[in-house]
């Protein structure tokens, strides 16, 4: 699947499809990598340990 920047993504119209995570992990954010979203918000304030 080609890479378009968010602004493009923004421009295009399209809706952008992406998620929240609290886990800071490489493995995981990997893994949400993988699933073909257009975003990933990762939220390292939140969470058991902030």
């Amino acid at each position: 699947m080609p890479r378009r920047s968010f602004a493009e993504l923004l421009r295009s119209g399209r809706p952008a499809l992406g998620t929240w995570s609290q886990i800071a992990s490489e493995e995981c954010i990997d893994m949400i990598g993988a699933a073909g979203l257009d975003f990933t918000i990762v939220d390292c304030e939140h969470g058991a340990f902030g």
